[in-house]
């Protein structure tokens, strides 16, 4: 195919499936969850890998599990399946959380590592690497396991 022209588009957790249902992007490169909901707006590819939901906190937090965030404030990217499932538990467990939608996963992290959220909702394996990565700035931290978001699930606390 050489005569294809690729361009560029830049999308957000919020837009990226609008985008691509409206046809304003071909194709999105990124990790979107595979889900029924999705499948009426928009066809995927073969999924290739499979992740659960995780929220992150500080290390030390004395949080054992997804309860003890009771009335605390917890972030998460707007258009994300994590936004929906934390809302989802905080009204099933009627945890009274504030939640906070951000522009982006980096913007979550960045109100949990400036002590504006106790807790972030977002994915596993992609995320632990970005934070790793960024880890080498000094001063961020660094992800290690912790105490599940859905019971079995899992999480992370970091240092």
């Amino acid at each position: 195919m050489p005569k294809l022209e690729v361009k560029f588009a830049l999308v957000s957790t919020a837009t990226r499936i609008p985008k691509t249902a409206n046809g304003t992007v071909d194709i999105e490169c990124g990790s979107s969850t595979n889900d029924v909901e999705r499948h009426q707006q928009v066809s995927f590819l073969v999924t290739t890998f499979v992740t659960t939901s995780r929220v992150a906190w500080k290390k030390g937090s004395t949080f054992k599990s997804v309860g003890d965030l009771k009335g605390k404030t917890i972030a998460a990217a707007a258009g994300t399946n994590k936004l929906k499932e934390v809302t989802a538990v905080n009204i099933q467990r009627q945890l009274g959380m504030t939640i906070v939608p951000t522009k982006n996963h980096y913007e979550a992290f960045a109100l949990l590592e400036k002590g504006d959220a106790a807790a972030f909702a977002t994915g596993d394996i992609r995320r632990i690497r970005e934070f790793q990565a960024t880890a080498e700035i000094p001063g961020r931290p660094i992800l290690k396991p912790g105490c599940p978001f859905r019971e079995g699930a899992g999480a992370w606390q970091f240092t």
